[in-house]
C-alpha cells in the first residue's frame, strides 16, 4: 500500500505516511481519543513513497500493561482508494446530471416565455385585426338593400365576432398558464397569491396565501422554481389529497426562501413519497436541488400533508455555476 519496503518502514514513525491533508484539529481529536483508552476509527489520506496519495481506513487501539497504563498502540489499515474513487465518480455524475437538469429546466422556461410572447404578439394581433375587419364589414353591410340578406350577414358576423373574442380569451389564458406575466412584472409574492386565487376558483377548494414579507428578494431562477413547485403541489392537492382547505405560506429568514403548503386532506403515506409513480415529487426535489435547496414532505393519515420547500438566497444555481 505505501510503496515502502520492510527495511525502510520498520522502526519509523507513522508520520512517514503523512500527507498534510489533515489539520491539527484532526490529530488532536485522534490523540485525545486513544490517550483516553478508547479505540479510534476513521479515515486517513496517506502519502506513498512515490508521492501519490491513497485513502486508508484505520482502527487504532491502545495496549495496556498490567497496571492499566497505555504502553503501545496497534493500528490496522485498509486501502479504500477504489471505494473512494467510485464515490467521487458517483458524486461527479450526480452533479453533472443536476447541471444537465438545470439547463433543461432553464431551456423549458425560455421556450415557454418565447411561445407566450409569440402567441400574445402575433396571434393576438391577428385576432384584433379580425375584430376590426368585422366591425368594418358590419358598418358596410348596414346599408344592404335586402333585409333578409342583411340580417343573415349581420348574424354571421356576430358569430365570427364571438369566435374571435373566445379565441382571444383562450390565448390569454394559454399565455398565463405558460408563464404568468405577474411573475415577471410584479414578483414572486403577487404571483403566488394569483396562483392560489386561480386554484381556488378552478377547484372550489378553499385556499389562502400569506406572505410574511411583501417584497422577497429572489432571482429569476429562484422565483420560477418556487412558483412551479407551488404549482405542482397545488396540482397534487387537487388530484390526490381530497382536501377542503389549503394554506400557502411564503417567507424569508436565515438566508433562505421558504414556501410551505399545508392541506387538510387524507395525508400522504411514506411509501407514496418514495414510490416510483411520484414523478411530480421527484421533479419538485430536482427543481429545489438545482438551487441548493430541498423539499420536505410530511403526511399524517387523515390529518393532511405539509410540504416545505427551502431554497438558500445566497447560493447561485447549478446552471449559473457552470455557465
Amino acid at each position: 500500500m505505501s510503496g515502502y519496503g520492510l527495511d525502510e518502514a520498520l522502526g519509523k514513525n507513522p508520520r512517514l505516511l503523512k500527507s498534510d491533508k489533515h489539520g491539527p484539529a484532526f490529530y488532536r481529536e485522534l490523540w485525545k481519543e486513544i490517550l483516553s483508552g478508547n479505540t479510534w476509527r476513521g479515515e486517513f489520506v496517506n502519502r506513498r513513497k512515490d508521492g501519490s496519495l491513497f485513502h486508508g481506513e484505520h482502527t487504532i487501539t491502545p495496549v495496556r500493561d498490567e497496571g492499566g497504563g497505555i504502553t503501545h498502540f496497534i493500528g490496522i489499515m485498509s486501502d479504500i482508494s477504489p471505494r473512494k474513487l467510485a464515490e467521487e465518480e458517483a458524486r461527479k455524475s450526480r452533479e453533472q446530471l443536476r447541471a444537465l437538469a438545470a439547463r433543461l429546466q432553464a431551456a423549458r422556461e425560455e421556450e415557454r416565455i418565447r411561445i407566450s410572447r409569440e402567441i400574445h404578439d402575433r396571434l393576438g394581433e391577428t385576432l384584433t385585426s379580425l375584430k376590426f375587419s368585422l366591425n368594418w364589414m358590419k358598418t358596410a353591410l348596414e346599408g344592404a338593400q335586402t333585409e333578409d340578406a342583411k340580417k343573415q350577414l349581420l348574424e354571421r358576423i356576430a358569430v365570427m365576432g364571438e369566435m374571435a373574442d373566445g379565441t382571444a380569451n383562450h390565448v390569454r389564458k394559454l399565455c398565463t398558464e405558460l408563464r404568468p406575466s405577474v411573475l415577471d412584472d410584479l414578483g414572486l409574492v403577487p404571483a403566488i397569491e394569483w396562483q392560489v386565487s386561480e386554484f381556488q376558483a378552478r377547484t372550489n377548494i378553499r385556499a389562502e396565501a400569506k406572505a410574511e414579507i411583501r417584497h422577497l428578494v429572489a432571482s429569476r431562477d429562484q422565483a420560477t422554481a418556487l412558483f412551479r413547485i407551488c404549482q405542482e403541489i397545488l396540482t397534487n392537492v387537487a388530484r390526490h389529497a381530497h382536501a377542503s382547505k389549503v394554506r400557502v405560506l411564503l417567507k424569508a429568514g436565515a438566508g433562505n426562501l421558504v414556501l410551505q403548503v399545508k392541506d387538510n386532506g387524507k395525508g400522504i403515506r411514506s411509501e407514496e413519497i418514495a414510490g416510483t409513480k411520484s414523478l411530480g415529487l421527484l421533479g419538485m426535489q430536482e427543481r429545489a436541488g438545482v438551487l441548493g435547496g430541498n423539499v420536505e414532505i410530511r403526511g399524517q393519515p387523515g390529518s393532511g400533508t405539509t410540504v416545505t420547500v427551502t431554497i438558500p438566497v445566497s447560493r447561485p444555481s447549478a446552471l449559473t455555476e457552470r455557465a
